[in-house]
């Protein structure tokens, strides 16, 4: 039997008699094979990847230029900050290419689990400010002391 998704390409059972050993996989190769394995087991998937991380970068920049325009002409600030909104998602979605690019050419299988992880900083740092600037605005801390 062989272990579904395993980077370890190996029998579940080992062959030895000895009793304790005999459910024990075999976990002799290193932590980065899952990736390699993925990217020689299926590359029109990671192809695809590619592809939509790419349409993904054209769109969102797309998007970021006609919205910031349009909120320029129509002096909305809501329009301007969806903009940058598409901006960042423009900027995650390199940080993606790069990871999932980088992987299928083979430069190191911990590219893309690094750039999972820096996505995941990004938003978490959008989040932040975002709840931060809510709880503030929730609590009237920004009011000036006229309006209090």
């Amino acid at each position: 039997l062989y272990q579904i998704g395993s980077c370890f390409n190996q029998p579940m059972m080992t062959s030895s008699t000895s009793s304790s050993s005999a459910m024990l996989p075999n976990l002799e190769p290193s932590s980065g094979e899952l990736l390699t394995d993925l990217a020689s087991n299926y590359p029109d998937a990671m192809g695809a990847a590619i592809i939509v991380a790419a349409g993904s970068v054209l769109a969102k920049e797309a998007l970021y230029r006609y919205t910031l325009r349009a909120g320029r002409l129509s002096n909305n600030t809501l329009l301007v900050a969806s903009a940058w909104h598409h901006r960042s998602d423009a900027l995650s979605s390199i940080v993606a290419l790069v990871g999932v690019g980088g992987t299928y050419i083979g430069c190191s299988p911990l590219l893309d689990p690094m750039a999972g992880f820096v996505v995941s900083l990004m938003i978490g740092k959008v989040g932040v400010e975002a709840g931060y600037g809510a709880a503030r605005e929730l609590t009237d801390a920004d009011m000036s002391e006229e309006d209090k």
